[in-house]
């Protein structure tokens, strides 16, 4: 069976104005239906306002006549001292308060102390203080209330009770620090030859400890005394204040004024909520209205833009990132360190040749040695490039790496490390030179610069092995003042295969921070800078 599902009605106005317009699409229409909505809404506010003004009228008829009776009479009510009746109210409260907490205290201790339970002794306590509190009120309503003197006689009782009992209390104090001040040290309690020596005697004056216990127990059972009477006193003058004619009247009158003025404001507020819903409503209508009548863009538009930005997007997809690589291997004796293997070099050879056969695609490669004089004198071992790749389709990607590979192993093999000294810097400008050629350079090609080498610079210019370096800012100020900073920004360096062959780990790290912070300030980033020979990209 198939059910029609409604949507719920919009609470907040605006959207109601917003919806409607919406769904029928029509202003005049909209404007109908949003009206009729809101007099419907009105109409059940009306109902609300009919009850709350008979509520008014009741509470202004109850307020009127206690009005009269208050202050059209002979004797009118003043209301500065109802204000001051209604203060000395709450200290009479809070008198009673306190009293009612001594009284309770001092019944639950009395009944602890007999040693029937904690549990029983609360019952008993609030037991025996209720009934105070009941006798107190009966006696006050009947018999106090009517004679005022009989006022003056409780409360003189009261005083003389408390204050008795505290003399009598102070006084069982008064001897018990006398005992305290009078008392022997106890020198020992170890049985010997003089121990008749070690207790003397106690004082014939000193109070007994029986004396000062029903001293202060008197004193006790004459202040709670005093506060059960105080208790009920109060308790029946409480009842008695709250009992009064004018001030009852007085009170309830107030309240009935502040519930006139709180209705009233309902009121007020319902009827204000009717036009701001009417214009909350029609913005809404016109919000949508402007939403429907927005001129779209005509479809060929939309579809022209669609094509450009799928061929923009092709293009750019298409066309693949130029890359320049150079590969710097160190050609210098000095990293054989006397061995006629040659091992680290043929270890930088190895991962050169890794390093090719994993060329990425579109990519201008150049192979070049570190040796005495490397900007000059440079050996160029290799230069080719890798042509683009487009999808699974890298057959001529994969031939032009192993060419390279090739013959770069062919010129290799019979190369060794026989350079006097090593020239870094000068490779350093030679590749630059290289990328940032007329013919060669394109500014948005990435450029990553591999080395193997030791980075033991050793030229006249400038000497890492002649001279004992402490820092490596001292190293770099020293490259600055010889005109050695090489523009590299926005070059990758990759520093592979640093030995630590016949040197300390502290200069060690020196050179690595000196290169580190150089090409750091010529722009360069330094990704890689390793005692490993490995290579991975």
């Amino acid at each position: 069976m198939n059910q029609i599902v409604r949507k719920q009605r919009p609470t907040d106005p605006e959207e109601l104005g917003y919806q409607t317009m919406r769904e029928c699409r029509v202003l005049e229409r909209a404007k109908i239906i949003c009206g009729l909505l809101l007099q419907a809404d009105e109409n059940v506010a009306q109902g609300n306002i009919d009850r709350l003004t008979a509520d008014i009228a009741d509470a202004k008829y109850k307020a009127s006549s206690l009005h009269r009776s208050l202050y059209d009479r002979p004797n009118p009510v003043d209301d500065r001292k109802m204000l001051a009746y209604r203060r000395r109210l709450k200290i009479v409260l809070v008198m009673a308060v306190l009293a009612l907490l001594g009284c309770l205290t001092g019944n639950i201790a009395t009944f602890a102390l007999l040693g029937i339970g904690f549990l029983i002794a609360i019952l008993c306590g609030l037991g025996l203080t209720a009934l105070a509190v009941v006798v107190g009120h009966l006696v006050h309503e009947w018999v106090v209330s009517r004679n005022w003197w009989l006022k003056v006689v409780i409360a003189s009782a009261v005083a003389v009770l408390f204050f008795s009992g505290l003399f009598i209390f102070t006084q069982a104090r008064s001897a018990m620090m006398d005992r305290v001040v009078s008392a022997p040290p106890q020198t020992s309690y170890v049985d010997g030859e003089d121990d008749a020596k070690a207790t003397p005697e106690p004082r014939a004056h000193t109070s007994s400890e029986l004396e000062i216990r029903h001293a202060m127990g008197a004193g006790m059972l004459l202040m709670m005394l005093a506060a059960d009477l105080a208790l009920a006193f109060l308790v029946g003058w409480l009842i008695e204040m709250y009992s009064d004619d004018d001030f009852t009247a007085w009170t309830v009158l107030q309240t009935l004024t502040d519930r006139i003025i709180d209705l009233e404001e309902r009121i007020a507020r319902i009827g204000a909520s009717f036009e701001v819903n009417r214009k909350r409503c029609l913005g809404g209508i016109l919000r949508a209205h402007n939403d429907i009548e927005r001129r779209n863009p005509p479809y060929h538009r939309a579809l022209a833009l669609l094509l450009a930005t799928i061929f923009l997007f092709a293009h750019h997809a298409s066309a693949q990132v130029v890359r320049y690589e150079a590969i710097l291997i160190d050609m210098s004796a000095s990293i054989s360190h006397g061995d006629k293997k040659n091992e680290l070099f043929r270890q930088y050879v190895a991962a050169t040749k890794k390093l090719l056969l994993t060329e990425p695609p579109n990519t201008r490669v150049w192979v070049l040695g570190i040796s005495s004089d490397s900007f000059a004198g440079t050996q160029e071992i290799l230069k080719g490039w890798t042509p683009e790749s487009h999808g699974v389709f890298n057959d001529d990607l994969d031939r032009a790496r192993r060419e390279l590979a090739a013959d770069f192993e062919k010129k290799t093999t019979r190369m060794f490390p026989v350079a006097r000294s090593t020239d870094v810097f000068g490779a350093l400008s030679r590749v630059n030179v290289l990328f940032e050629s007329g013919n060669v350079a394109d500014q948005s090609a990435s450029k990553d610069v591999w080395i193997f080498s030791d980075m033991m610079n050793d030229t006249k210019k400038f000497s890492m092995s002649e001279r004992d370096w402490t820092t490596a800012e001292e190293m770099l100020d020293n490259a600055k003042g010889e005109g050695l900073l090489i523009p590299l920004k926005g070059y990758s360096i990759h520093i592979c295969g640093v030995s630590t062959a016949s040197m300390s780990a502290h200069r060690w790290m020196i050179i690595k921070r000196f290169w580190e912070s150089y090409f750091a300030s010529v722009g360069a980033e330094t990704l890689v800078y390793s005692a490993d020979v490995t290579s991975d990209r």
